[in-house]
């Protein structure tokens, strides 16, 4: 079976196609802009602007395609709506429609935010069919373009699975800047304060990458029955901004200062209803957060 996952420059296309790539059985191939970084031996395409699709024709027609390539950072900024659908949306939506142009055919997973795009949700934890009420950019853009993928699987017949993630971390690479789980372990080391918003009290979702590209490998081996799927990853277990502080502290021995802003387009508490992963595919996560983050920490320089 062979596998694409696009935008392995990333740390977490980077993790998923590392993974899949000692998996027997699959034929892992990475498409980014430039190689994967600290892997040579991986298969990767190179493109300049991988969402053209000119790679689609070297690949099968039958590929299933784990798709990370797009708008990953939550605080990048719009002019407007326009501006959104011109520099977001649109090259999404006719990436796909190119790559059905070629001839493809086959299994497409589209990542989305199990977060952001349901706003401040008054009851936890969220199942998938709970009411989306996106706040920010970020959060429309993924939902839109979670619509315009279901319109154009209906319509060509391709299987298609949105997975909506909670907050991955614990990457092997470290960008800095990107995850908030990175970024407190930075500022532990360096001393610069960290900024928390309305308080630090709210609730996140965190999944160890480990359990994320499980459920993404669970999900490639998964025999299907519906068309279109839309499932939740993550561990089901929420956790302050003040508590995952609290807990790098206790790791690393270190004092983080902290600054706190307001913030009125944050969401509420977010933790995710991750059992019909469970019912679906026997998915469930394995790694606690207290492990998950001696792991993480562990790969930093001492």
């Amino acid at each position: 079976m062979q596998v694409i996952v696009t935008g392995t420059t990333g740390v977490l296309g980077f993790e998923t196609l590392q993974v899949l790539d000692r998996v027997t059985g699959l034929d892992a191939i990475g498409v980014s802009r430039r190689g994967p970084l600290g892997n040579d031996r991986l298969t990767n395409l190179t493109r300049p602007n991988l969402l053209d699709a000119d790679w689609a024709r070297e690949i099968d027609r039958g590929a299933a395609i784990i798709h990370f390539a797009g708008l990953s950072s939550p605080r990048e900024p719009f002019h407007d709506l326009d501006d959104l659908w011109q520099q977001t949306i649109r090259p999404q939506v006719s990436f796909v429609t190119r790559l059905l142009d070629a001839g493809w055919l086959g299994h497409f997973v589209y990542i989305s935010s199990g977060g952001a795009i349901y706003g401040d949700a008054p009851e936890l934890p969220i199942s998938e069919t709970h009411q989306t009420a996106p706040k920010t950019h970020y959060a429309l853009q993924k939902l839109t373009v979670e619509a315009q993928l279901s319109h154009l699987a209906l319509r060509h017949g391709f299987p298609l699975t949105i997975l909506r993630l909670s907050n991955p971390f614990g990457a092997q690479l470290q960008t800095g800047g990107r995850g908030v789980v990175s970024m407190l372990i930075e500022a532990a080391r360096s001393g610069k304060p960290f900024t928390i918003q309305n308080g630090g009290k709210a609730k996140r979702d965190f999944l160890h990458v480990d359990d994320m590209v499980e459920g993404i490998h669970a999900i490639l081996r998964r025999k299907r029955s519906e068309a279109i799927d839309i499932v939740h990853l993550g561990s089901g277990v929420g956790t302050s901004i003040l508590e995952l502080i609290s807990e790098i502290e206790h790791q690393t021995g270190r004092q983080i200062r902290t600054v706190d802003v307001h913030a009125p387009s944050v969401v509420g508490d977010i933790v995710l209803d991750v059992s019909r992963a469970k019912e679906l595919f026997r998915w469930a996560p394995k790694i606690p957060l207290s492990e998950g983050l001696a792991r993480t920490i562990a790969r930093y320089p001492a």
